[in-house]
């Protein structure tokens, strides 16, 4: 997914909104610029980068540790093996536990859910649907659009305009998914504020149970070190883990598809070109050079052991 800054095509004074609600379209204009540079912009590590390297890494060790029930009685490395089962838990879990980070020098997908929250007042249908040069009112510009239609069988073809006052198609569609957002209205009013309600469900998703016990283990024994019982502390399984990952992802999709009618991350595992299993069949050295490497882990040992 490439990272790209969020722009807006017009002014602030080309929307179709009253003089008087300018200033609130421009706050809200930053605010959806800023959460969706969150999820999917130009900062070092957006939500949603944050979430493919996290698929990544689970599609890799799956992959691995299939290879190792495929052939339970091939030889393997405990150490090497036990290497990477705990740099994935530990991995997995802190880039879990960085996503519910809500501090706001932090990116994070909690953060994002505490701006809409905080700014709820300004999610509004009118904005939603006019932010950007969109007609609030579709229906004469689509009336025009289909009474301009030639029906001349030597032209088939005509093109829906995206943007703008002609953008009717685009403005249709936001205003029944909006629909969806405000608790579907009876009648429609370009003051309908999205549900707190549904804000709530995404901050209710953040505290389930598989990302709960994740956060906690990444905060008390990965993060901190907590003095606390054994038994405190859930270790959660590899399902937890697969069930924590796909529910934010699930709920950055939602947000950002849907909360601000943006992008949505379509391929979750980053695309790599080359052979993921290359190599696997082959040992890790020759046969020849074990009494080197063997020499080596007792010198580094030798090594370590001189620090105290």
């Amino acid at each position: 997914m490439t990272n790209v800054r969020v722009e807006y095509a017009f002014s602030v004074e080309d929307c179709d909104v009253s003089i008087g609600n300018r200033k609130a379209l421009k706050e809200y204009r930053r605010i959806r610029q800023e959460c969706l540079e969150h999820i999917r912009g130009l900062s070092v590590l957006p939500v949603f980068a944050q979430l493919q390297h996290l698929a990544w890494n689970t599609a890799l060790f799956q992959t691995l540790n299939k290879g190792r029930r495929l052939e339970p009685d091939a030889p393997v490395n405990g150490p090497l093996w036990g290497l990477v089962t705990e740099g994935y838990a530990i991995s997995t879990s802190l880039g879990i536990r960085r996503l519910l980070d809500n501090d706001k020098r932090r990116i994070s997908l909690a953060w994002v859910i505490s701006r809409i929250e905080k700014n709820i007042q300004l999610m509004t249908r009118e904005f939603y649907v006019c932010h950007d040069g969109l007609p609030y009112d579709y229906q004469d510009a689509k009336d025009c659009f289909y009474a301009n239609l030639s029906t001349s069988p030597e032209r088939t073809q005509s093109f829906l305009v995206a943007t703008g006052k002609e953008g009717w198609f685009l403005s249709e569609q936001m205003h029944e998914n909006f629909d969806s957002l405000c608790g579907e209205p009876a009648k429609r009013s370009r003051s309908d504020q999205i549900d707190i309600g549904l804000v709530n469900s995404f901050k209710d998703i953040l505290k389930s149970d598989s990302i709960t016990t994740i956060s906690t283990l990444a905060s008390r024994v990965m993060v901190h070190t907590v003095i606390c019982n054994q038994d405190e502390i859930k270790m959660p399984s590899y399902n937890e883990l697969l069930d924590a990952l796909s529910t934010l992802m699930s709920l950055a999709n939602e947000i950002s598809s849907s909360i601000f009618y943006d992008t949505n991350m379509g391929s979750v595992v980053p695309l790599y070109r080359g052979d993921p299993v290359e190599g696997l069949d082959q040992p890790w050295i020759s046969t020849d050079n074990l009494g080197n490497l063997r020499s080596f882990w007792e010198d580094i040992c030798k090594g370590i052991d001189e620090w105290v």
